[in-house]
């Protein structure tokens, strides 16, 4: 990004005036991957572990984006207290 022009771009994310997703774009994660497995001594196996598990978190996000699904109290205990607070208030 920096080569390109683009940096101004990451500090739009980190500034929340821009969607990651609008910035880093699959053609950018590919390119990014690209050269880093072209680099020598690069580790491609984890660089490939990495690639997958970016995809998998976006892609679960994304379908939860579209359709979150909601889990009983019982289930999440955890947001059981945070309910209860707010219920109290």
């Amino acid at each position: 990004m920096q080569k390109r022009g683009q940096l101004e771009q990451l500090g739009d994310v980190l500034q929340h005036r821009a969607m990651p997703s609008k910035v880093f774009t699959p053609g950018k994660l590919l390119a990014a991957t690209a050269s880093l497995m072209a680099r020598p001594g690069a580790d491609r196996r984890q660089t490939l572990r990495e690639l997958k598990e970016l995809i998998t978190i976006e892609t679960r996000r994304q379908r939860l984006n579209r359709r979150p699904e909601f889990l009983p109290l019982s289930v999440n205990g955890d947001a059981e207290a945070d309910v209860r607070e707010e219920v109290a208030a």
